[in-house]
């Protein structure tokens, strides 16, 4: 395991559910690194409980695969997805504590049916600042 901070690894950040290729070159990794040290463990600090990354890295295909938007942080190694499953209330307020203590660049609140998801990217480089909240509706078929 390849640790960046205490609590989160190399490892988890890069995982994927999906068959594609998915190993972030040295530059997103030292990216993941400044995501887990300036976002992700301060966040987990200050909840003080373990935080569920659904998606960090994402490689073209992956992203691809997963519906991703063409200028994703997650390509870069700028963002993870934080899953928070029923748990309402700590989403907000995980979303609320880095929109006033950490840096970033967007942080998106996310229902999904009745799962939250955080998405947190950190890109100082960046000139984006966004803090929303987004509701997917099933797809009828």
């Amino acid at each position: 395991m390849t640790q960046l901070t205490e609590n989160f690894t190399l490892e988890e950040l890069i995982v994927t559910s999906t068959r594609y290729y998915n190993v972030p070159d040295p530059t997103c990794v030292s990216h993941l690194q400044r995501l887990a040290t300036n976002l992700l463990q301060p966040l987990r600090d200050h909840l003080q409980r373990p935080l569920f990354i659904t998606s960090g890295y994402r490689s073209k295909w992956v992203n691809g695969a997963v519906g991703g938007a063409k200028n994703s942080f997650h390509l870069t190694g700028d963002a993870a997805d934080i899953s928070f499953g029923k748990d309402c209330a700590t989403c907000i307020k995980a979303a609320i504590y880095a929109a006033a203590h950490l840096p970033y660049s967007e942080l998106i609140i996310s229902k999904r049916g009745m799962h939250w998801w955080l998405h947190a990217a950190y890109a100082p480089e960046s000139t984006k600042h966004l803090f929303t909240f987004e509701e997917y509706e099933p797809k009828r078929r």
